[in-house]
């Protein structure tokens, strides 16, 4: 009988706590990748900023909230072509959220699916 009373005294806290909650939509994030090339790319780079604070910069000025960037050497290093256009052998990756999809997008970079 008393752990009856425990039983629901615990259940009716829980209930309770649980009715003080409030559910948080939290928005979708997506994965873009952007193959970076030798030297054309559309941002510049400065003496005081790292590769990745300088893409973000470039992102954040296009209207696009960058929340996690990444850079990963594709190409084991070896550079086959050295024109501008040519890829670096280098993927940039960045997470934006749901509303920037479409801004990402526009500026040429590719959604993983």
């Amino acid at each position: 009988m008393k752990i009856n009373r425990i039983f629901a005294l615990l259940s009716m806290s829980a209930l309770s706590l649980l009715a003080g909650c409030k559910m948080v939509d939290l928005p979708l994030i997506y994965t873009h990748t952007y193959a970076e090339t030798q030297c054309s790319d559309p941002w510049t780079f400065t003496q005081d900023a790292t590769h990745e604070e300088s893409i973000e910069a470039y992102l954040e000025g296009e209207g696009v909230a960058v929340e996690m960037i990444a850079i990963e050497g594709t190409s084991g290093g070896i550079v086959t072509c050295a024109a501008c256009t040519c890829p670096s052998g280098r993927t940039i990756s960045v997470q934006v959220p749901d509303n920037d999809h479409d801004k990402i997008e526009a500026l040429g970079w590719a959604k993983i699916e």
